[in-house]
């Protein structure tokens, strides 16, 4: 837009040339849009201000009305036509016309040859191609929402389970298992976060390392020896006083994880932030080296 009204002041120099930018101040767009119906005035808008402005002009100085001109070619047909009423209005004059460009029509997808100005008309064409692209957005949008649908009903399910106190600590526990390894990914860090604090010593732990051993030899039988080396991770984060990186799970292969042992008992205070804030370091630098690694943290 900006190149567009410097070439534009160079050709029309006699006549003042005006950028509105979106998120212009209100006082100077209304200003705009009241100077916009002057004689000889070139005025560059958004596509924000298609639909609202009413731009007035003096039918004796400007007999022929208001020309808008269209220089991108809307995602839908309401907005072209919001755009188009902007001038013409209640039986004045005034012209509409679109000035496309094919580079940013294939951005859109939308590819025209110019065989379509001659087997059809251009405008009819590019309304063809936009409809597809509509139905086709329609389509995506509606199995993303039937996806939100099921997932939405899933949680509220799980959800009724856990406070259901009729139902046993086992199955509640089996539940939310199959909920973690039902949204696996092709690339995965399972992070556990380890109350190492002196409260967990003896039976405590004991039950702690058999609850992760399960847990993550279930993973294992799941994804299988190759997912298991090459695309499953663990990290275990044991933390009291203080929150550590476990030197043998750090961004270990669930295939060669799941069968360790977590280490010596614990001891020693309890300081959440400090595993909280021992979890955010290890995930940044782990995002740093792979974008496209996956979390789930327990």
């Amino acid at each position: 837009n900006t190149a567009a009204m410097q070439l534009y002041r160079r050709r029309f120099a006699d006549r003042p040339v005006v950028y509105v930018p979106h998120d212009d101040e209100k006082i100077h767009i209304q200003d705009s849009i009241e100077r916009a119906g002057s004689p000889g005035q070139i005025t560059f808008f958004t596509r924000l201000h298609g639909r609202g402005a009413d731009f007035v002009f003096d039918k004796t100085k400007v007999p022929r009305g208001l020309l808008v001109l269209l220089t991108y070619f809307p995602s839908s047909l309401s907005e072209e036509v919001q755009i188009k009423g902007r001038c013409g209005r209640q039986g004045e004059a005034g012209e509409f016309r679109m000035c496309m460009c094919a580079t940013h029509l294939e951005k859109k997808g939308i590819h025209v040859s110019p065989q379509s100005s001659i087997d059809e008309p251009l405008a009819e064409h590019l309304r063809a191609a936009r409809e597809r692209i509509t139905v086709k957005k329609q389509e995506t949008r509606s199995m993303h929402k039937q996806d939100a649908d099921a997932k939405d009903k899933e949680a509220w399910e799980l959800m009724a389970l856990m406070f259901n106190p009729t139902k046993s600590l086992d199955r509640k526990r089996k539940a939310i298992e199959n909920c973690c390894i039902s949204n696996l990914s092709t690339k995965r860090l399972i992070i556990l976060l380890l109350d190492a604090s002196g409260s967990m010593r003896g039976s405590r732990w004991n039950k702690l390392e058999q609850a992760v051993s399960a847990y993550l030899n279930k993973y294992f039988r799941l994804k299988g020896e190759f997912e298991s080396q090459h695309r499953t991770f663990v990290t275990v984060i044991p933390f009291h006083g203080q929150a550590w990186l476990h030197p043998q799970f750090t961004c270990q292969p669930l295939a060669t994880a799941y069968r360790m042992p977590l280490g010596p008992q614990p001891s020693g205070g309890t300081d959440f932030s400090k595993a909280f804030a021992c979890c955010r370091q290890h995930i940044a630098t782990v995002a740093s080296n792979d974008p496209e690694m996956n979390y789930e943290i327990l």
